[in-house]
């Protein structure tokens, strides 16, 4: 494909995803009014929903949580690929953390439907500081060993694994539905602020400081991630409970809306190709790039790692000044889909350590936007009562989805080279979108809406 091509596809998607609107320019569900205050100053429109204190709180807490989590993923990558220098390994560490999640996840979301959301979270974010504390001791006294690095990252990742349905379902209960996409863009901004800025910073202080300092400033940052928590006001589902019986049979009625759901369900598929083709080499082969490919050691890896981190910023920032959610379709999915496996292709054959870091700057803009797209997709159309259930089911999917291409690219990155193997995942995702274009009549369908099915459901006894 021509370059020219590229750049006029890249450029008609990012016209859709921030000028596409409804006729009247007026948001759905907003008043004229509110259209007017953001013709006003549509700069400071963009923080929309930064206004909603709840949603303010909750930003502040990704903040700070997602600064911890890359900056442990960072350290546990780079300790990895020292002790071992296999591609394979390096995957590993990053993948196994899904295994949990499996698990994990569908108990979370059946919970996430009938407790609080804010002190499940709590939880979570003190036990992770707990957690990380155990890793940065055994790093400091030299105790460290690949086994204890697979064991600390396991533990971890299943309250990592946790929080993820928990803020995918939370987020519609802190703003207005017709600011879920923002608040969405929001979030990512915060997640990949700190993932240009972090890297970069902690790559450096693993050259001159240790990874263990790098763990220590991980396990305080979890911890005041919940102050912020702790000044939340949202109410959860009073109406809705469950016992530990019971969990098992409401995750199934999850299940069987999901299935039913086909615009989710398509959607939710797009996801896991995704992730087993693309992210899996954001996640875990950064290092290797960078010292097998680039040659620029653990700073490199950060710059890398911040790369990916800017480009979905990019997004954020992009989405954000959105007029409307209208007009986000699986077309614009697809077509995003295959503009990223082109530039991944790309990236491929670069062997030039700047070259290789401005594609990735590009190739995350445009994931950023898949991912924005899709989730608010969910979010949007999933019915509120099955919410958590559903957003656990795209979690653990998602986890197996990462795991199984954490595996695959690892394993051919130590038969053919990570260049290589980036190649092939970039393919299969071609050929992926091939049929999902060939398919789209029966993947993505609006036969039935959510309250049709939530009826149909509760005629059939499925649902007392």
């Amino acid at each position: 494909m021509k370059p020219s091509i590229v750049y006029k596809e890249v450029g008609h998607l990012l016209g859709k995803l921030m000028y596409s609107g409804s006729s009247n320019g007026f948001y759905r569900d907003q008043s004229p009014e509110d259209n007017e205050i953001t013709g006003r100053n549509k700069f400071f429109n963009a923080f929309r929903s930064l206004k909603h204190k709840n949603f303010l709180l909750f930003w502040f807490n990704s903040c700070l949580w997602d600064a911890a989590s890359w900056s442990i993923t960072l350290v546990s990558t780079w300790l990895t690929y020292s002790i071992t220098q296999s591609a394979f390994a390096t995957a590993l560490v990053v993948g196994l953390p899904t295994i949990s999640s499996i698990v994990i996840s569908p108990i979370i979301g059946v919970l996430a439907d009938g407790m609080s959301r804010k002190r499940l979270l709590i939880y979570i974010s003190l036990v992770q500081g707990v957690v990380i504390s155990i890793f940065a001791v055994l790093v400091f006294i030299g105790q460290i060993s690949i086994w204890y690095i697979y064991l600390l990252v396991f533990i971890n990742g299943v309250f990592a694994n946790a929080r993820s349905p928990l803020r995918m379902s939370i987020i519609p209960n802190l703003v207005p539905k017709n600011f879920v996409l923002n608040a969405l863009s929001l979030q990512t901004v915060a997640n990949s602020s700190v993932r240009f800025l972090l890297p970069v910073i902690m790559g450096f202080v693993i050259k001159f400081f240790g990874e263990g300092v790098v763990l220590a400033i991980s396990a305080i940052l979890y911890t005041l991630s919940t102050l912020f928590l702790l000044k939340i006001s949202v109410e959860f589902n009073k109406h809705y409970h469950v016992s530990a019986k019971e969990i098992g049979v409401e995750f199934l009625q999850g299940v069987r809306y999901l299935i039913r759901e086909k615009l989710l369900l398509g959607t939710t598929c797009l996801i896991f190709i995704m992730l087993f083709c693309i992210t899996a080499i954001n996640l875990s082969m950064m290092p290797v790039y960078s010292v097998k490919v680039f040659d620029a050691g653990p700073e490199g890896a950060g710059i890398l790692v911040a790369c990916t981190g800017i480009g979905i910023t990019l997004a954020g920032i992009l989405t954000s000044f959105r007029t409307t959610q209208d007009g986000i379709n699986h077309f614009v999915m697809i077509r995003l889909a295959f503009a990223i496996s082109i530039l991944y292709i790309i990236f491929s054959r670069i062997t030039i350590f700047e070259i290789g870091a401005f594609n990735m700057i590009i190739s995350m803009m445009l994931l950023g936007m898949f991912w924005l797209s899709t989730e608010m997709h969910i979010q949007q159309n999933v019915d509120e009562s099955y919410r958590g259930r559903v957003s656990s089911l795209v979690v653990s999917g998602a986890s197996i989805a990462l795991l199984l291409g954490f595996i695959f690219l690892g394993y051919i990155s130590d038969l053919v080279g990570v260049q290589n193997a980036t190649l092939l995942s970039s393919l299969i995702l071609i050929i992926c979108i091939v049929t999902f274009l060939i398919l789209r009549q029966r993947i993505f369908t609006t036969s039935n809406s959510a309250d049709e099915i939530v009826g149909g459901i509760r005629e059939k006894g499925i649902v007392s």
